[in-house]
């Protein structure tokens, strides 16, 4: 794991602890289930714009914790296909699969050139995020991509995660 990929599950974990609830159902689920989807892209998007307003190194860290937020939601932890029904993400699931994602994180972007890394990571997060609310693009390939960009982000700013 990398240090990006220490510092997520560190946040991961931290946040179940802030956000859990004593249902058992953390207020992130509760939150999808109330308003949708939306509710969690709209997150992503204002660190999109906090960062490019302020650099802040938690930034990046957030977007990458919601993009495996998003791949547990659409089930990519349970197979290749999105579920029809976003499921709940409870810490201990959180926590569980986190080795699954980041091994296909490095499946799908081990051998990514880096002549290919966008010059714009920002710009491309506000081109990508928008569209994951569509069916078509809430793939396993779109989740990792926008890991992948808040990844590059982090690397980019030569964040140490303190």
């Amino acid at each position: 794991m990398t240090r990006f990929d220490e510092l997520i599950l560190s946040q991961l974990q931290y946040g179940a602890k802030k956000y859990a609830g004593v249902d058992g159902r953390e207020s992130t689920d509760k939150l999808t289930e109330t308003y949708g989807l939306e509710g969690v892209l709209w997150t992503m998007e204002k660190y999109v714009y906090r960062f490019e307003n302020q650099q802040l190194e938690k930034d990046p860290l957030k977007i990458g914790a919601y993009a495996y937020i998003l791949w547990l939601k659409f089930g990519f932890n349970l197979g290749s296909k999105r579920l029809d029904r976003l499921q709940d993400t409870t810490t201990i699931t959180k926590e569980y699969y986190f080795p699954q994602f980041i091994k296909s994180f490095e499946k799908t972007f081990s051998n990514f050139p880096e002549t290919h890394v966008p010059p714009n990571l920002t710009e491309e997060l506000h081109i990508v995020l928008p569209f994951v609310k569509y069916l078509k693009h809430q793939t396993e390939e779109t989740v990792l991509g926008i890991y992948f960009l808040a990844n590059k982000l982090f690397e980019k700013h030569k964040f140490i995660g303190q």
